[in-house]
């Protein structure tokens, strides 16, 4: 009879998949996060303004799934809020996660060995044995005993590569605000922008460092990284200065997401540029690598397929139908404002979402062919204009990307489709 000392890590890991483990944990943070911006505080807008329950719960799954796309203005948050958004990047954020996958393998059972998976940067890889001394119950078997050896010194590896994980982490975070910081305080201007908005310097330069190392992109201003620019339109440049906007532009629609350019005054063809680079992720390789999970599909080829497998659909098939379904949803914006409510507006917000990106092009009140008067412009993204229930399709599509790497047939070499 086995002995029943498993932690509830080991059981759920040996009982429950880890797309599963890790919905459940992105979920679970997105309420708390939602509890905690919603009444553990208060925006700095009140009275004159609360968002909306839905908008504020978007947010905290924006933040969770280091998606950073927004329906809510950044400067309507206290900094006490901003505090919890970057706990939320934090924690959501891969480097985090891929730091937990490490420490939780490292549980020992004491009386028998176990076997877990531990997924790191998206390769599966199976770690069998225990921390504990290894009682070899047949010593001629010499080749059982080196196995069980070289398992020790994986777990063994496993652990030091953990605390190397975490210390990384640390200090990335700890130098990357410091240097936020010092650049602020050196820089009258900048230290200028963040008086006039009131933002505190330490908590702009940790959510900055924060949000830009998980991949997430939020920046506590309305206007993002634009506002840093010296000047505000997309002319008047030097040519120093275009060069190096444009690199992080383009940078920034395979990672994090911030921008120093608004998106609406680029050409139809550069966006659909963009959104191309946004769906293919920053860990999709167009070199030939060898297929860690090969063999395992193999195998499964053999045993044979399951009910899941027959009915998932490849990525671009389901991004297609939820742009569909969004524009069923907003089908009367649509015929009202077709040149803020377009089928490449909605396809582009939707592969940001997917893409984990948070990249927006925003909606302008001057594109409106019926001029509505009390319409005015906001710095948030285009979901921002959305029904609730294209708020909330979106929130599934934030989810759907941030778990791209257990869809079928994602982020393989050579394989984009």
């Amino acid at each position: 009879m086995k002995p029943l000392s498993f932690s509830f890590f080991k059981i759920m890991s040996l009982r429950v998949k880890p797309f599963w483990i890790e919905l459940g944990y992105f979920t679970t943070l997105s309420f708390l996060g939602f509890l905690a911006l919603n009444y553990f505080s208060k925006p700095r807008t009140l009275p004159s303004f609360r968002p909306q329950n839905l908008d504020v719960f978007f947010t905290s799954v924006s933040s969770t799934t280091v998606s950073s796309m927004s329906t809510i203005e950044m400067e309507v948050f206290s900094n006490v809020q901003l505090v919890f958004m970057t706990i939320l990047m934090f924690l959501g954020g891969e480097a985090f996660t891929s730091f937990l996958r490490l420490k939780l393998i490292k549980k020992e059972n004491k009386d028998e060995s176990f076997s877990c998976k531990d997924y790191e940067l998206g390769n599966v890889i199976n770690v069998d044995d225990k921390l504990e001394d290894v009682i070899i119950t047949n010593p001629i078997e010499d080749h059982s005993h080196h196995d069980h050896h070289d398992e020790i010194i994986k777990i063994k590896s496993i652990r030091l590569l953990s605390n190397v994980v975490f210390g990384y982490i640390l200090v990335i975070i700890l130098l990357g605000s410091s240097l936020v910081s010092l650049y602020i305080i050196i820089i009258p201007s900048a230290k200028q922008i963040l008086n006039k908005k009131g933002l505190n310097l330490h908590t702009f330069s940790l959510f900055t460092t924060v949000s830009t190392f998980a991949n997430c992109g939020f920046v506590p201003t309305n206007e993002n990284m634009m506002i840093f620019k010296q000047n505000s339109g997309t002319s008047g440049l030097s040519t120093y200065e275009k060069i190096v906007g444009s690199l992080f532009e383009v940078v920034n629609t395979r990672h994090t997401g911030q921008s120093v350019f608004d998106l609406s005054t680029f050409t139809p063809a550069i966006l659909v540029l963009f959104a191309s680079m946004m769906y293919l992720s920053s860990y999709t390789t167009f070199l030939p690598v060898y297929n860690y999970e090969e063999k395992s599909e193999k195998m499964k080829k053999r045993k044979g397929r399951s009910l899941m497998d027959y009915i998932s659909l490849s990525q671009p098939s389901c991004l297609v139908i939820f742009t569909i379904l969004i524009c069923v949803v907003e089908k009367d914006k649509m015929k009202n404002d077709p040149l803020n409510f377009n089928v490449l507006n909605i396809l582009f917000e939707v592969i940001s979402a997917y893409g984990t990106v948070g990249m927006s092009i925003g909606y302008s009140c001057a594109r409106q062919i019926n001029p509505d008067g009390h319409c005015k412009d906001a710095t948030y993204g285009f979901a921002g204009k959305w029904s609730n229930t294209g708020k909330f399709i979106l929130i599934i599509v934030m989810f759907f990307g941030r778990l791209k790497k257990y869809n079928q047939r994602g982020g393989k070499a050579w394989k984009v489709l």
